[in-house]
């Protein structure tokens, strides 16, 4: 890494040198929200979406730092779950309970007026970022990025002790761009969990989320968001995972509440038996919209990936996902599973499914599903048949689909915060 307050991109990238400082940031990716144009609402990618939505309106400003009623529950939830590292993130910094040596890392800012250089662990997302063509959205987010979240992890502890970061929806008609940076150094292990939620609102609550998992060879993340929001809120989300060799990455995403959800995947493994799992859930109705986009990139021998999202749409709800699975050439001995199954509850929900795959080596083992499927009358007549009345036995159905992924929630108190703060809510 360059030395002084200049971090320059690998010689052979055929990119620029990469910004100093946020301000250097957020000027590069403003000067890209002018010339790029939003997503074509006739891609498979946005193929019920808004992307509009995810712009903010010239009147809308930046959010100050305004706890919500939920996340004020949820963090008081927090304290029955055992020890644990509790960060409560603002627009000015971050409120943290807890030591970050429990862990065996740190917890930091990264603001205005502080050099990249000095946090080198930031160097790995500024890299990515370097390397990939950002869409409209991500240039959104980082045209107006504030600050970013660095959870450093430097040394593998045996106590375990989670990590739970809590980031409050703005205000109705305000708007909050947020980047969570992980950066796991070799051998070591972290368990976060992201919690996103917020209020109701007359007006729109919209947040942009990057969240960048960065593992060092052997490393382990496992990490679970759980978006439990208003009514009003509009969330844009992107997760890039890069995995070495020998390392596993687990996350685990659930979406209930808000208006309309945008959520990307991208898991890079980039080393021999590198391993990502991503299961994912979410539950719709009224008129909310969800595009979720996925991209398995196998780039090296002997690499596993695995993922499961499932759905649930009522009343006029719809969903569009799209998958995409890639090998390369030298990606031989590559494991590769994707699924997407959805669960209609009503006659106008909607969801369509698109997964697909790119294979360029001979040895592979990958596949590939999507379902659709629909509550019958029966079924509800039945449970009606057995003293439980129609809404109580839609709920019953909804936890019983998305119990596969559910219950990989830890047992106790967050496991009961699911199932009955987000899955039985009554929106």
């Amino acid at each position: 890494m360059a030395s002084g307050s200049e971090l320059r991109a690998p010689a052979d990238s055929g990119k620029v040198d990469l910004p100093a400082d946020l301000a250097g940031l957020r000027q590069r990716y403003a000067s890209l929200c002018e010339v790029l144009a939003l997503p074509d609402l006739r891609t498979e990618a946005w193929h019920y979406g808004r992307p509009d939505r995810f712009v903010p309106a010239a009147d809308s400003a930046a959010a100050g730092s305004i706890p919500s009623d939920r996340g004020d529950a949820l963090a008081l939830l927090l304290v029955d779950c055992g020890p644990a590292v509790i960060v409560r993130l603002g627009l000015d910094g971050a409120d943290v309970q807890g030591s970050p040596e429990d862990f065996g890392g740190s917890i930091g800012i990264v603001s205005d007026g502080s050099p990249f250089a000095k946090s080198p662990a930031l160097l790995g997302w500024l890299e990515a970022l370097n390397e990939r063509d950002s869409d409209r959205l991500e240039a959104e987010q980082l045209s107006r990025l504030g600050q970013v979240l660095l959870v450093d992890v430097q040394r593998d502890m045996p106590s375990g002790v989670p990590i739970h970061v809590i980031i409050d929806m703005p205000p109705g008609g305000k708007h909050r761009c947020e980047q969570l940076v992980v950066n796991a150094a070799a051998n070591t292990s972290l368990s976060l969990h992201l919690h996103v939620t917020g209020d109701d609102h007359e007006q729109q609550s919209l947040l942009h989320l990057g969240v960048h998992l960065q593992l060092g060879e052997g490393a382990a993340v496992d990490m679970v968001r759980y978006q439990n929001t208003g009514a009003s809120s509009d969330i844009r989300g992107l997760e890039i995972q890069r995995i070495p060799a020998a390392a596993r990455c687990r996350s685990t995403s659930m979406f209930s509440g808000g208006r309309h959800l945008r959520h990307d995947v991208i898991a890079s493994l980039l080393g021999q038996r590198s391993e990502t799992v991503l299961r994912g859930l979410y539950t719709l109705s009224g008129r909310q919209t969800a595009s979720i986009f996925s991209h398995q990139d196998h780039r090296l021998p002997n690499t596993h990936s695995d993922l499961l999202f499932k759905g649930t749409m009522l009343d006029r709800s719809a969903a569009s996902y799209l998958g995409q699975i890639s090998v390369a050439p030298d990606a031989q001995g590559t494991d590769a599973y994707q699924s997407n199954r959805s669960l209609l509850l009503s006659p106008q929900a909607r969801s369509s499914s698109s997964p697909q795959l790119e294979i360029e080596a001979n040895d592979v083992r990958c596949s590939h599903g999507a379902s659709v499927a629909n509550v019958s009358d029966e079924e509800l007549f039945y449970l009606e048949s057995r003293g439980i009345d129609p809404e109580a036995g839609r709920q019953l159905l909804i936890s019983g689909f998305l119990a596969e992924i559910a219950d990989l929630v830890p047992e106790g108190v967050l496991r009961e915060y699911v199932y009955r703060e987000m899955l039985g809510r009554q929106d």
